[in-house]
């Protein structure tokens, strides 16, 4: 058995077996200002035209999403040829202007993704911009009907956006680098939405869910990184090790939200893993 030492410094804790990951807090001051630049950098892209080497990695990027809409391999090859020689002459010439690019399609893509929300349509924006993104979301469970988003849906589906653009044309570009507050709000979604296969969370979930929350963790330090790991490891039947994470828990946060919870969990994971009951 494990040392626990915090445990008796807890009043009263009763058995409670894990459940939900806690979401990622994130403030309405905070999804303000990033809706405003969201917006100023998409309405500033209109003002003025892109330079010419942008509009051809925004045309191509559109080109590109449609081939993969279609699945068509041939024309798959010749779009990324094709926008790999655009992007190169972009990046050289103009970043800030591809940043540009990136805020007006994300805002494209938001604004066809939650009318296919509504109605199911899949317009030409959908389609170009997102490629299989609508596919994937599907086969993961995802953002299917206006019933499945959650609040601030702007904000997740701008951040899904914004992962595909960059991966396709800057992967690592310091300058394409994502927005936190995006981020934290697409992590938050990923945690509380497992894909179907994983829901159980244990095997192949456990990972997935581990993996998010140390994204989580990295973007917020507040985060409460030990409290969820220890309640999905909880799941993955790995009770000695999510008591030792509830322990840290209430150990290094001494006024958090979820100690009573804390609490409770590391004496059923204490109880189970002495084999009870």
């Amino acid at each position: 058995m494990f040392i626990v030492t915090v445990y008796v410094s807890v009043n009263t804790p009763r058995t409670a077996i894990p459940d939900e990951l806690p979401p990622p807090h994130v403030g309405q001051d905070e999804v303000q200002r990033t809706r405003s630049r969201n917006d100023e950098l998409a309405t500033k892209a209109t003002t003025d035209p892109l330079p010419h080497s942008v509009q051809m990695v925004g045309a191509r990027f559109r080109a590109l999403g449609r081939a993969q809409w279609n699945g068509d391999e041939a024309a798959l090859a010749r779009m990324g040829d094709q926008l790999g020689q655009a992007i190169d002459v972009a990046l050289r010439e103009n970043v800030d202007a591809l940043l540009l690019l990136r805020a007006y399609q994300a805002g494209r893509f938001v604004d066809a993704y939650c009318a296919y929300l509504r109605t199911g349509h899949v317009s030409d924006d959908l389609i170009e911009l997102g490629g299989n993104t609508l596919l994937e979301l599907s086969d993961n469970g995802w953002l299917r009907t206006a019933a499945d988003a959650p609040d601030r849906v702007d904000l997740v589906l701008s951040a899904f956006f914004k992962r595909r653009f960059t991966n396709t044309i800057a992967p690592g570009h310091p300058a394409f680098a994502a927005d936190p507050v995006e981020e934290r709000l697409l992590l938050g979604y990923m945690l509380a939405h497992p894909p179907p296969t994983r829901a159980d969370g244990e095997g192949p979930a456990g990972k997935f869910l581990i993996d998010h929350i140390e994204d989580l963790a990295k973007l917020d330090p507040d985060y409460p990184a030990s409290f969820a790991r220890g309640i999905v490891l909880f799941r993955m039947r790995e009770f000695e090790v999510a008591g030792r994470m509830f322990d840290d828990y209430l150990e290094n946060t001494k006024n958090g939200p979820h100690r009573l919870r804390a609490a409770n969990y590391l004496k059923a994971s204490i109880e189970y893993s002495e084999g009870a009951p």
